[in-house]
């Protein structure tokens, strides 16, 4: 994993990002990719140990509680706020809030 700091502007001054790559890009053209349950429970687990305020997860999760739903309550209980993608697949019930968890911000777009 590289790490890169880089200098940011046009936010609170005395705010800070913290960012963690779970999803990897493979293939011979580079057009396949993979987001591992495991990578984004251990990421969740690195925020939290870093002592983050808010967690914007910007990929869907499964609602049931696995691997990351254990790591997103363990979050909570150190009073993490979180934001989750609302989903991506369409307007049919099933997918328009895929990402849900009771304790945190579905957030959708259009």
């Amino acid at each position: 994993m590289t790490t890169t700091i880089t200098t940011v502007s046009g936010m609170a001054s005395q705010a800070g990002l913290s960012i963690y790559e779970v999803c990897w890009i493979y293939g011979p053209t580079k057009t396949q990719g993979h987001c591992s349950m495991a990578d984004m429970a251990k990421a969740i687990d690195n925020a939290t140990a870093d002592g983050v305020g808010i967690l914007n997860i910007s990929i869907t999760v499964s609602n049931t509680i696995g691997i990351t739903g254990l790591a997103l309550l363990n979050a909570l209980s150190t009073g993490i706020v979180m934001a989750m993608a609302g989903g991506n697949n369409g307007p049919c019930n099933e997918s328009t809030n895929a990402g849900w968890h009771p304790w945190s911000v579905p957030v959708g777009t259009t």
